[in-house]
């Protein structure tokens, strides 16, 4: 597997939630702003598998699960305040529906491959810092669960043009990790 660079879990605003020092309104504005984003993963996911061909039961099965997981992460949101101004995530957003097909799944892999252990942290830091009920984070369950989207990218892959899969992973990983930094206290 390949090593993401820079990681999501060394950001400081990741850092942070570990360590119980996220305000709820700056966490409430990570969720509101993050929405969007979750929300296009089942379309770039589709995007993927048709451009590859990809007409599997697993492929579409990987679309719908993105799908359900919208519904999920709002959920896990609810109890938080009404964030006064959240973020907007539009950069992020436009330069992942920008990448090449084969672009896009290294953007996504970068994202895929980091889901467990970040799943895993933060569901944790929710708990015990927080004060969340475990029933109410079941987005996190799931993607503490991701091998099947991780295998199914990392076959797709080998249908991709190394080059634009490569250069989409990086980027990836990197717009990724810097859309954290509007979460960071200054």
């Amino acid at each position: 597997m390949e090593e993401v660079r820079p990681r999501l879990l060394d950001h400081p605003f990741y850092q942070a939630w570990t360590q119980g020092e996220v305000s709820l309104e700056s966490l409430a504005a990570y969720h509101r702003a993050y929405t969007g984003f979750i929300a296009r993963i089942p379309s770039w996911w589709d995007t993927v598998v048709t451009h590859f061909g990809e007409t599997s039961r697993l492929a579409r099965t990987i679309v719908r699960e993105e799908e359900s997981h919208i519904e999920l992460w709002k959920k896990w949101g609810r109890d938080l305040p009404e964030p006064v101004s959240p973020p907007s995530l539009a950069y992020t957003i436009n330069a992942f529906d920008d990448l090449s097909p084969a672009g896009l799944l290294g953007a996504l892999q970068a994202f895929e491959i980091q889901q467990p252990e970040v799943a895993r942290t933060k569901k944790e830091g929710l708990i015990r810092h927080y004060g969340f009920p475990p029933e109410a984070l079941q987005y996190f369950d799931e993607h503490q669960k991701e091998e099947k989207h991780i295998t199914f990218g990392a076959k797709i892959a080998t249908l991709a043009n190394e080059s634009e899969f490569a250069e989409g992973f990086a980027l990836g990983a990197t717009l990724v990790y810097h859309s954290l930094d509007e979460f960071v206290a200054h």
